[in-house]
């Protein structure tokens, strides 16, 4: 949170950078174990978009493109939420 370790008065600093490590592998860990596999990742961002809210008057949609180009790929999503 642009906290620096060395700004701290020096009996703070061990703690927080213990801190800053395992809450780094905890949030490394939770990334790797939730979009594992490719099939949950993509449930999970159809999820978000059937949770959002829509106009009353609109079908919801999803819309998911895979590009390349300029030697990059790229993966984008859009819906039509409110």
């Amino acid at each position: 949170f642009g906290l620096d370790d060395m700004d701290l008065p020096g009996e703070y600093q061990q703690g927080f950078s213990e801190m800053r490590k395992s809450l780094t592998a905890a949030v490394d860990r939770l990334a790797h174990d939730l979009y594992e596999s490719q099939v949950h990742f993509m449930q999970e961002l159809l999820q978000n978009a059937d949770d959002n809210h829509y106009a009353s008057d609109s079908t919801p949609c999803v819309h998911i493109f895979l590009r390349a180009g300029g030697g990059r790929q790229f993966f984008y999503s859009v819906n039509n939420e409110l």
